[in-house]
């Protein structure tokens, strides 16, 4: 079991790794194949209150990602909840390409939906239930807010070219700074 103060840190970081372990060349033409599969329980003073999953597959030419999160144990009398989002898309040029994303979360008194349809990185059809309320305080979405973009799955797992060890810092001297005068 990890405690709350760890796995909060856990799914970012267990993403970087997979992703610095596929991209180790800058100048690969593709992803290297490779999966993620990380399974969590969030604790507070040794008592569960969560679990969550978050299983990234990257192939040749294809991806998916899900991440599903409940609350668990004692947390569940005071507060129930439990989400999931889903993302697939194609392997383009080294880049991951959304292609679908889904988001849902269920409170103890209501539920929530998004979907994004992408094509070539440009959101074609979208849902959101329920629908957003104007508020003056808001921007409005126009076109070309849809335009250029990617979900939030995929923009998480983040291109990190380089070569070498992919778990050690690696440092140049002209980036360490001195705290000693």
């Amino acid at each position: 079991m990890l405690s709350s103060r760890y796995s909060r840190h856990a799914l970012p970081f267990s993403a970087t790794l997979l992703l610095i372990a596929l991209l180790e060349n800058e100048h690969c033409p593709a992803l290297a194949q490779g999966k993620l599969d990380a399974r969590y329980t969030v604790t507070l003073a040794g008592v569960p209150i969560g679990r969550g999953s978050w299983v990234v597959d990257i192939g040749e030419d294809q991806f998916s990602a899900t991440a599903n999160g409940a609350t668990a144990g004692l947390l569940r009398v005071f507060a129930r909840g439990d989400g999931r989002s889903a993302v697939r898309g194609t392997v383009a040029a080294g880049q991951l390409v959304p292609a679908i994303y889904t988001s849902s979360i269920h409170t103890g008194q209501e539920d929530y939906q998004v979907r994004l349809v992408f094509s070539g990185g440009n959101v074609t059809d979208f849902a959101a239930q329920p629908p957003n309320t104007p508020s003056p305080d808001r921007i409005p979405l126009e076109d070309a807010h849809r335009q250029g973009v990617s979900d939030p799955m995929t923009a998480s797992l983040a291109w990190l070219p380089g070569s070498g060890d992919t778990v050690a810092p690696h440092l140049r001297t002209d980036q360490f700074i001195s705290t000693t005068q």
